[in-house]
């Protein structure tokens, strides 16, 4: 059968399937035709499988690429500072404490890996602070692209101020206190998000 384009494919199937029978690769991705019927790609569509990368430069074209990012955390620290949250409540006695106190500083380090087999252009997550169970604190982080493989070490720092607690929770640290004991300080985080198809 006559196969005017050399790619492998019958004029007359050429005709059947839509391609072009002039030309060897009707949608220009670098693949032949006749390559790409062999492996179920569409000879029509430059992206199969509508991800990031056209058929000639997927190594899996009939399968969306994603990333997928993994965070470990490492050397927590948390410090408190219990005089400025005892503080809060003995006010009146000793003198006004302001509200910008950092009643806790929190420092970690996050490493951020993409074990995905495509890039993503963010990375946003959560980083919640909470007593005795209690979430006290949310802050938003973002951080911009990781490459497919890329592995980024990133330290942090968050202080909680006075004026982050809510009274009840004062009144609750300042009862351990009184009692001799600790509340429970933790740091998780929560919500990561990246981008994905």
């Amino acid at each position: 059968m006559k196969d005017s384009d050399g790619d492998g494919i019958s004029d007359k199937e050429e005709d059947e399937a839509g391609t072009d029978r002039e030309k060897p690769d009707t949608d220009d991705d670098g693949v032949k035709d006749g390559d790409e019927r062999d492996r179920g790609t569409d000879p029509r569509s430059r992206n199969t499988d509508g991800d990031r990368l056209d058929d000639g430069l997927d190594a899996e074209p009939t399968v969306k690429n994603n990333a997928f990012v993994r965070v470990i955390a490492s050397k927590l620290s948390i410090e408190e500072d219990y005089t400025a949250m005892v503080g809060v409540i003995l006010s009146p006695i000793v003198g006004n404490i302001s509200p910008n106190t950092e009643a806790t500083r929190i420092t970690i380090d996050l490493v951020f890996e993409n074990i995905g087999d495509d890039f993503t252009s963010f990375v946003k997550f959560d980083g919640v602070f909470q007593v005795d169970g209690k979430e006290v604190k949310k802050v938003k982080t973002e951080m911009g692209r990781l490459n497919i493989g890329q592995k980024v070490t990133k330290h942090f720092a968050y202080s909680v101020k006075v004026s982050d607690i809510p009274p009840d929770v004062i009144n609750k640290i300042v009862k351990h206190v009184v009692e001799g004991d600790h509340p429970v300080f933790s740091f998780e985080i929560k919500n990561v998000e990246f981008e994905k198809f």
